[in-house]
């Protein structure tokens, strides 16, 4: 229930910037059952290939800058009510829950008594999503490529691979308080490689199945292990196979494209906000006493937001389409303006040590009542058994080394 709002929002976001007109809802459906399942098999692949940890995806807010700014240089010449030609909005898309329920239901109440004026915001027959609730079909499987070959677009493209980056350094933080928060040892590299790996392959999936974002772990699951005190890696299995089912029964998904866009502003408005109080959290690390920290955030914040908004003024034109088209993505993205920015005064201004600029050592936490002899990031004894008998598996950088295993063996 805690993952519905991350969920819903992303497939939204997107069916308004395919520009598909009066099949928006249609299209909305289609995305919500594919998310459900992508984000269903890549919870049930990180729990049980991956990071072996209690990890629940979703899609990666991180992708959002990019598709934004893809929306700002590709405007809709439609309307919502609009019929649009599906090779319209199908090129568009190959570049680029109980307080809910309730919420809903409110809305629909409003609807059916007229208490919310016709076309209001408020109305769950808008864009004819009722006609959409009653066609929908009750089963549907998410079929790959649904909207034809895929093309790339350079700008979009490079934006995305920015957004990767964004989002593995985001999750190798995620899977570190995770272990934490279930008493367990930091993930070792192995580990934290295959999580990626993982990852990698269920934005895969995602992507083929017609979702224009990325995976990634919810912190907001880790927070709830640490109030539930379950870090059990069968529930977030059954989680997947949950969202699975649920993104296979259309009539669910039809349902929730019904939910009013005045509803997804809120929830977006409360996501974006826990995301913002959780990025500005990672500053308890540094020194806030010291003028040079204070001033690097200060100043990249605020060329972070000045800068894509000149460049979203006067956009780059050099006279060559694709380099312009990738460097007005580029700059068009606060986050990773601000960042690089960040990242560079950092590193170039002196006057900070490493402790006050965040770089502590990570100490341990005392776990003498966990059984040593295994680990949760190892696979089961069958599999470790075949791994030791090839050696040359050895050398993957997804896989402990015999070494290593023997090492933690002799120590225990």
């Amino acid at each position: 229930m805690l993952c519905m709002s991350g969920l819903l929002v992303y497939p939204f976001l997107i069916s308004n910037c395919a520009c598909a007109g009066a099949a928006a809802v249609e299209l909305r459906v289609q995305l919500i059952s594919a998310t459900f399942v992508s984000c269903g098999i890549a919870t049930i692949l990180q729990t049980t290939f991956g990071l072996r940890l209690s990890v629940l995806h979703g899609p990666a807010m991180a992708f959002l800058p990019p598709l934004l700014a893809y929306k700002r240089q590709n405007s809709c010449p439609y309307t919502q009510h609009d019929h649009v030609p599906p090779e319209f909005w199908m090129g568009r898309m190959r570049e680029y829950l109980l307080s809910m329920l309730l919420v809903w239901l409110i809305c629909f109440i409003m609807t059916i008594t007229d208490f919310e004026p016709y076309n209001g915001a408020a109305r769950t027959d808008n864009n004819v999503t009722m006609m959409v609730l009653r066609e929908s079909p009750w089963f549907q499987v998410p079929m790959p490529l649904p909207f034809g070959t895929p093309t790339v677009g350079a700008g979009i493209f490079f934006g995305y691979v920015a957004s990767c980056f964004a989002s593995i350094i985001e999750n190798i933080g995620s899977y570190d308080l995770l272990a934490r928060t279930s008493e367990q040892k930091s993930p070792p590299k192995d580990a934290i490689n295959r999580a990626i790996v993982v990852e990698g392959v269920g934005s895969l999936i995602a992507a083929v199945t017609g979702v224009s974002s990325g995976v990634t772990t919810y912190a907001e699951n880790i927070a709830l292990i640490h109030i539930t005190k379950v870090a059990s890696r069968t529930t977030m299995q059954f989680a997947g196979l949950v969202l699975i089912l649920l993104g296979l029964f259309s009539k669910f998904a039809a349902i929730l494209a019904s939910i009013p866009d005045a509803l997804v502003g809120g929830i977006l408005t409360m996501g974006i906000s826990m995301i913002g109080g959780v990025a500005l959290s990672n500053l308890q690390m540094i020194d806030l006493k010291l003028c040079r920290n204070l001033s690097i955030m200060g100043l990249s914040l605020l060329l972070g937001l000045i800068i894509p908004l000149h460049f979203e003024k006067h956009p780059i034109d050099s006279g060559n389409f694709e380099l312009d088209s990738i460097l007005n993505m580029l700059l068009n993205i606060k986050m990773l303006v601000g960042g690089v920015i960040a990242t560079f005064l950092d590193n170039t201004v002196g006057g900070a040590s490493r402790e006050q600029r965040g770089f502590r050592e990570h100490v341990e936490k005392n776990l003498e009542d966990v059984d040593n002899s295994t680990s949760a990031y190892d696979f089961p004894e069958t599999v470790q058994r075949i791994l030791r008998a090839i050696p040359i598996l050895q050398k993957l950088p997804i896989l402990p080394s015999i070494s290593q295993k023997s090492h933690v063996k002799h120590r225990v």
